[in-house]
């Protein structure tokens, strides 16, 4: 699955995070392979990080926040950074239970990050419902599945939107609202969200509107899929992207909560 990106650019991408990773390894030093217990060769953890991130980016996650850490929002409110992490920790059930989380809260403070984070820490866990591959995630400004949805004719677009819908495992949908309001953008949203849903597929939508809001610009029924199958999270306070202390990428990989 890649959005954004075509088989060359992945490679590419790929090419860039292995040796951003693998070359300054302090486990494998470069190798890309460790011995295990048993006195054979396992790939190191540095080859497959690096697959993860070049999917995340060919998949749409925002490049200006993928080496962001929990420890990096340290302006977030507590209680709303917490429940962040226990959606990551339990995504698990999540997924299992269609649960999505709607973030909504004012131009600025930091819902796309937030939405960012959970995208990546879930990638790096594995679906124990499918054959425990890991989840497959993608990320996508509401604004360009719009354009998407409107090239009908082109074969690409298409694609790519019927991907955004029917396979990413989860999938966000970045700053609803932000675009011009019309009844096909209206009908766009309730078809993604309907789909999903009737897929079995979690959804991260971040927005500007509180629920009454969405309820009277995007009418009663998706007002009703978020009550029914989204965690309602507001996000206010300090914009947390005025935080760029950032730690080094190998150190503290471990809040991550991956799985091995």
């Amino acid at each position: 699955m890649g959005l954004f990106m075509d088989e060359d650019e992945h490679k590419e991408e790929l090419n860039y995070w292995e040796n951003y990773f693998v070359s300054v390894c302090p486990v494998c030093k470069g190798a890309r392979e460790i011995l295990n217990n048993q006195g054979g060769v396992d790939g190191c953890d540095c080859v497959r990080r690096a697959h993860i991130y070049a999917n995340l980016i060919t998949n749409g996650v925002p490049r200006t926040f993928i080496d962001w850490k929990w420890n990096n929002c340290d302006k977030a409110d507590p209680i709303i950074l917490q429940q962040c992490k226990e959606y990551v920790l339990n995504f698990d059930n999540n997924f299992k239970n269609c649960q999505g989380m709607y973030i909504f809260g004012t131009q600025g403070v930091g819902k796309t990050t937030l939405a960012t984070l959970i995208a990546k820490y879930v990638a790096f866990k594995k679906n124990p419902y499918k054959r425990n591959r890991r989840y497959q995630v993608a990320f996508a400004s509401y604004d360009k599945l719009i354009t998407w949805d409107k090239n009908t004719f082109n074969i690409d677009m298409q694609q790519k939107l019927n991907t955004f819908i029917n396979k990413a495992e989860l999938a966000v949908i970045d700053n609803v609202g932000g675009e011009l309001i019309t009844p096909a953008t209206v009908k766009l949203l309730d078809r993604i969200i309907r789909e999903r849903r009737n897929n079995g597929y979690p959804t991260i939508i971040t927005a500007n509107f509180t629920l009454s809001e969405m309820q009277k610009h995007y009418g009663d029924a998706i007002k009703d899929f978020i009550s029914q199958s989204f965690n309602q999270m507001p996000v206010i306070g300090e914009n947390i992207r005025a935080n760029d202390n950032f730690n080094d990428v190998l150190s503290g990989i471990e809040d991550l909560g991956d799985d091995n």
